[in-house]
């Protein structure tokens, strides 16, 4: 199998992008010559490696057509002066068709039009490229790729030589062009493709501003914008004026995956990526890829389940997405704010794609996710709080910023509730999903949530508290018997009192001897509480945990299970039924 190497030069997504744009051209390649298998992309530290699964026969690749893989981007049709046929994209257009879907249609007739004439799926990337002052840059690249079939097979046949070997560099890249009769133009880079090479005055520690434009070879950038169309994503967040006040690049950063699977992945991704904010983009641009693939490993279980490998995490293909944030400060000019990483969720492990329920299980723990963080404001400090705490869960793994955020969710689930507002439940049987995928190997959490005193103080607390809260505001009446009280100050409580184990033990069983004397009450009065006593065994086994595990790990459990769904609890379907503006009748029975 045939290797070749992409050399790192800028530590940013700028090589990530040549590795990209090198593997589609042989992904083309591959596909033009018949070859069975799919060119593999990895990381292999100094170099990006791409494998091929054949060597190129040169005389295949002299009879290969000559393949466009970039676009000459027009922003106004009427001031086209027709120098090309073909990948010509009108902007006007295509923004006009874009706004037209937007719209909506509301005749099938339409609707059909729709389908035949959409915007090109690529639009937000041409929109990034004229934004951020990179479509001159893109045109003149246009200018200089072969597009005769003898002068295409020589650039091919410069690159894969030269790839072949560790460090390349621009100087053996001139000589090899100039002996092959191609052209050696040097052209402007734009921080669009190049975040860290500004002129000087927008440098960690500025070295003097130089006015003049920086260039590199134009092969070097026709491979970025390749890869740019194969990998990127583009994002713009707009102020309350409705101007786009900042865009975001995004590049997947890979490990080790076929372009085959990545291009199905891909395809779906770019579907759904559009995020809305800045803040909540680096919360949930991992969640989306991760769902993305695992809508490809349902509908395409055949052909994922003969090219997959033994992976255990979507880690192991993908590292996740290098971003750079472009600010406007000037009228018309966008500046490089910062780059950054998004890392994908560490606790989604790859499934046999044949195991279609292990498949779904993964897919509906990643849709409650986006449901739950989407529905999180920016606007409102607390809820920007857990988007953070989030973020850091997603970025870093760390178990105490997923429990931080489970806790402060549950204490925005009771605020919405005593607010009467819709808030989605993340639940219970997910969660364990996630905390035991999650979890250290030294130190498994599964003991605990399968423990009887965790699990039946856990429904207690969910029963005196968000269970008790919506079925004080059922309508027409409330369902909450007279006796009970809705215990709104106990996640509070508990995570004040957390590092402090005895005064946490204390409010636990304040909570629990308030609770049984509740249920004494209703009882009393011939009725049913519809909730079960906690007994003295339950207590015991709980106290041997907090006595392991320690009080603040055991509180972050108990906050996340204690406020989640159960999956077939009627209290719990009649409070999403109330989120959605709907009543519930009858037994609950499956979902």
């Amino acid at each position: 199998m045939p290797v070749y190497y992409i050399p790192k030069t800028s530590d940013t997504y700028s090589d990530i992008l040549i590795a990209w744009g090198f593997s589609r051209i042989l992904a083309d390649l591959v596909a033009q010559a018949k070859i069975p298998g799919s060119v593999w992309i990895e990381d292999g530290g100094t170099h990006f490696i791409v494998r091929s699964p054949q060597t190129f026969d040169p005389d295949r690749l002299k009879e290969l057509d000559p393949k466009l893989f970039t676009y000459y981007l027009v922003k106004r049709t009427e001031d086209y002066q027709k120098k090309y046929i073909t990948n010509v994209v009108f902007l006007d257009a295509e923004y006009d068709k874009a706004k037209l879907s937007r719209v909506g249609a509301k005749s099938l007739a339409v609707r059909n039009t729709q389908i035949e004439n959409a915007a090109h799926p690529l639009l937000a990337h041409f929109g990034a490229m004229t934004s951020l002052s990179a479509d001159d840059i893109v045109n003149t690249i246009f200018d200089l790729q072969p597009v005769e079939r003898k002068a295409y097979v020589a650039l091919i046949e410069v690159l894969i030589q030269l790839f072949g070997f560790q460090g390349l560099s621009s100087i053996q890249l001139v000589k090899a062009l100039k002996a092959a009769g191609l052209p050696t133009n040097m052209v402007t880079t734009g921080a669009m493709l190049n975040p860290t090479q500004g002129k000087g005055d927008n440098r960690i520690k500025p070295i003097g501003a130089n006015p003049s434009n920086m260039s590199a070879l134009w092969i070097w950038e026709w491979l970025k914008i390749i890869g740019f169309h194969e990998a990127a994503i583009a994002a713009n967040f707009k102020d309350g004026q409705g101007r786009v006040r900042e865009y975001r690049i995004a590049v997947l950063v890979p490990k080790r995956i076929s372009l085959l699977t990545h291009r199905r992945v891909y395809e779906r991704f770019l579907k759904t990526y559009y995020l809305g904010s800045g803040l909540k983009m680096d919360c949930l641009v991992g969640l989306n890829y991760a769902e993305a693939f695992f809508e490809y490993l349902q509908e395409e279980s055949a052909l994922a389940g003969s090219i997959l490998e033994s992976e255990d995490t979507l880690n192991d293909l993908i590292r996740g997405f290098q971003a750079a944030s472009f600010f406007k400060n000037s009228q018309h000019t966008f500046a490089v704010s910062r780059v950054t990483n998004y890392s994908l969720p560490g606790w989604v492990y790859l499934p046999d794609p044949y195991n279609q329920t292990a498949v779904q299980k993964y897919r509906s723990v990643l849709q409650e996710h986006r449901k739950c963080v989407r529905n999180l404001d920016e606007d409102r400090g607390e809820q920007v709080t857990m988007l953070e705490k989030y973020r850091d869960w997603i970025s870093s793994g760390s178990q105490s910023a997923c429990l931080d955020f489970f806790a402060r969710y549950a204490e925005h689930r009771m605020r919405c509730a005593a607010d009467k507002k819709p808030c989605p439940a993340f639940t219970t049987t997910n969660l364990e999903v996630i905390l035991v995928s999650d979890s250290p190997h030294d130190k498994p959490l599964s003991p605990i949530l399968e423990n009887v005193g965790f699990r039946n103080i856990a429904t207690a607390i969910r029963k005196g508290t968000i269970n008790a809260q919506y079925l004080r505001n059922s309508k027409p009446v409330s369902k909450l018997p007279s006796g009970m009280n809705v215990h709104f100050e106990l996640s509070h409580e508990l995570r004040r009192n957390a590092p402090h184990r005895d005064k946490f033990m204390a409010t636990i069983c304040q909570y629990l001897n308030t609770y049984n004397l509740e249920n004494s009450r209703v009882s009393s009065r011939g009725e049913h509480p519809g909730r079960s006593n906690i007994q003295t065994d339950t207590i015991e086994a709980f106290v041997q945990l907090v006595d392991v595990y320690g009080s603040e790990l055991i509180c972050g459990l108990l906050l996340a299970y204690g406020y989640a769904k159960e999956p077939f609890d009627r209290d719990m379907n009649e409070q999403d039924a109330a989120d959605n503006g709907i009543e519930t009748e009858g037994e609950h029975t499956s979902e």
